[in-house]
């Protein structure tokens, strides 16, 4: 999650052949104050690519939690 904004995760499975990317979108802060990252995910299972948007903050403890 620490990646710049824009660049892509990439990982691929070679036993299944399934592979995607992760690539940060956005930051900010949300109203607490708690620092949030955007993220568009790509999967692609059987050929067959699908998209997903996440927003994830961090805790002051430095965990993330997923907001939606």
């Amino acid at each position: 999650l620490n990646a710049p904004i824009g660049t892509d995760i990439t990982w691929h499975n070679p036993s299944t052949g399934h592979r995607g990317s992760l690539t940060p979108i956005r930051e900010g802060h949300d109203i607490n104050g708690y620092y949030c990252r955007e993220l568009s995910q790509t999967i692609i299972v059987s050929h067959q690519p699908e998209h997903s948007y996440h927003r994830l903050c961090q805790y002051k403890t430095g965990q993330w939690y997923l907001v939606d």
